[in-house]
C-alpha cells in the first residue's frame, strides 16, 4: 500500500510528541493520537474491523477485547510490545481516549452491549491509578458511566513476572464491605493472559461456589489487549 504523503498530527499531547517521535510501526514522522501515522492507523483498523466481525468464538463467553495480541508474527509481536510500552509508560495519555474510542466503535459487533452494565471497576495494579484506570476512565467518560474502585490490590509483583502458579494466588480484596452489593459491572483491564484476574475479582461478587453462566451474573471483561496461542490471523501487517 502506497504511503499517504500527510498524515494527521493534531490532537496530539505535548507528552506524546516528546516521546512518540515517530510511528511505531513504519517510523513516519507525522504520527496521530493513535501513535502510529495515519496509513498504519488505516491498515490497523481495518485489520480489527476484518477480526471482530468474524465468526470466531470469544475465548470466554463474556471476555471483549480490542487488540488481539497474536504471536505467530515477530513484526506484529514487537509492534505491540512497542505499543503496550508507550500505553503503559503514561507516556500518550491521548492514545487512551483514541483506543477507547475505536473500542465503543468495534466492540458492540461482538456483542458487548455497553448498556447492560450499570459501572465500569478496574482491575487493580500495584499502583493506586494503574494502566487499567486509565482505560476504565476513558471509557466511563465516553459512555457517560461511572469507575468505582471497588478492588485493592494485594500483591506487590508485577503480573507479567509471575509463573501461572503465581497468578492463582489472591490478588485482590474489597475496598469496603458495601462493594459485594454491586452488579452489572463491566471490569476493565489492560492486557489479558489466563484470565486469572478476572476470575478471582468476579469470585468476590458472586463467591468460588457460584455457578451461574458468566453472561447470566451481570459481569464481563473488557481489555485492550489480549494475548494467546499462535495463529495465522495478525492484527496490523507493515505497509
Amino acid at each position: 500500500m502506497t504511503r499517504q504523503s500527510l498524515c494527521k498530527v493534531e490532537g496530539m499531547s505535548i507528552v506524546q510528541k516528546l516521546f512518540t517521535p515517530a510511528c511505531l510501526n513504519c517510523h513516519s514522522l507525522f504520527v496521530g493520537n493513535s501513535l502510529l501515522c495515519a496509513n498504519c492507523e488505516a491498515l490497523l483498523v481495518t485489520e480489527l474491523e476484518r477480526h471482530h466481525r468474524r465468526a470466531a468464538h470469544w475465548p470466554v463467553r463474556t471476555q471483549y477485547y480490542l487488540i488481539p495480541w497474536k504471536q505467530d508474527s515477530e513484526q506484529n509481536s514487537e509492534l505491540l510490545q512497542r505499543l503496550v510500552y508507550r500505553l503503559k509508560n503514561n507516556q500518550s495519555p491521548a492514545a487512551w481516549k483514541f483506543y477507547a474510542q475505536l473500542t465503543i466503535r468495534l466492540l458492540p459487533s461482538r456483542g458487548l452491549e455497553f448498556d447492560r452494565y450499570r459501572l465500569l471497576v478496574p482491575l487493580a495494579g500495584r499502583n493506586d491509578f494503574g494502566h487499567a484506570h486509565h482505560y476504565a476512565y476513558e471509557l466511563g467518560r465516553l459512555l457517560n458511566k461511572p469507575v468505582l474502585d471497588l478492588l485493592k490490590s494485594t500483591g506487590q509483583k508485577q503480573q507479567k513476572l509471575k509463573s501461572r502458579a503465581e497468578r492463582k494466588e489472591v490478588r485482590f480484596q474489597l475496598a469496603s464491605r458495601q462493594a459485594v452489593h454491586f452488579t452489572k459491572i463491566l471490569f476493565i483491564d489492560d492486557l489479558l493472559t489466563t484470565g486469572e484476574s478476572y476470575r478471582q475479582a468476579r469470585q468476590l461478587f458472586t463467591g468460588p461456589s457460584d455457578n451461574t453462566p458468566a453472561d447470566d451474573s451481570g459481569q464481563s471483561i473488557l481489555t485492550l489487549f489480549y494475548r494467546y496461542a499462535k495463529t495465522n490471523d495478525s492484527a496490523i501487517h507493515r505497509p
